[in-house]
């Protein structure tokens, strides 16, 4: 089981919020990603570009913005009582965590290539199977697969997402008509690494 990034938003934390959005409170969404890890208890769990968010800011020097962030994720004592951070609950877990990163970011299972994504629009999947070869994404929330001819054959699939496709953000852009619901599910064959994958949408 890999939970593939994006089980928060901290949209208070994004660059560019605005003084509404900065003062949101991340209490619900924290609370409603850690407890879906805890039904999940996925083995792999790669940090998507808006989990990263809180890492951004703990690593910031922003005073006590960046101490709660550091506070989440290492957890501690605050206000009497102790709070669990993301480490602490990963490790109880006993789950890989992977960081947003190009390189660092990718899980590898046989041939297959797991990461959270990092191109968007229409051409994500081909770019992604450019690059990483056969993979599996999400960051985009579509349900998608381009394939690159070669005597290898290279398919980037992108597995959807299971969120709300109409977001606040999103209402007036029709492109993101696009979006679905979905997750990817298969086998791999841990002595060759072929491997096979649906996508449930």
């Amino acid at each position: 089981r890999i939970a593939g990034g994006d089980v928060w938003d901290f949209r208070p934390l994004r660059k560019g919020a605005s003084e509404d959005e900065q003062r949101e409170s991340m209490e619900k969404d924290f609370t409603a990603g850690a407890d879906w890890l805890e039904r999940l208890k996925p083995n792999y769990f790669i940090l998507g570009n808006h989990d990263s968010r809180l890492w951004e800011l703990a690593e910031a020097d922003k005073g006590v913005r960046s101490d709660y962030a550091r506070l989440l994720i290492d957890g501690g004592k605050f206000g009497g009582s102790k709070i669990e951070g993301v480490t602490q609950m990963i490790k109880r877990l006993n789950c890989r965590m992977l960081p947003y990163h190009k390189r660092e970011g990718v899980l590898r299972i046989g041939s297959l290539k797991i990461l959270h994504g990092f191109y968007c629009g229409v051409y994500a999947a081909r770019q992604h199977a450019l690059t990483y070869g056969s993979c599996l994404f999400g960051h985009v929330h579509v349900v998608d697969e381009h394939s690159i001819p070669g005597l290898e054959r290279r398919v980037g699939r992108a597995c959807g997402c299971l969120c709300k496709t109409d977001m606040e953000y999103n209402q007036r852009q029709p492109n993101t008509l696009r979006q679905s619901n979905g997750f990817a599910y298969g086998l791999i064959n841990e002595r060759t690494g072929n491997y096979h994958v649906f996508q449930a949408e």
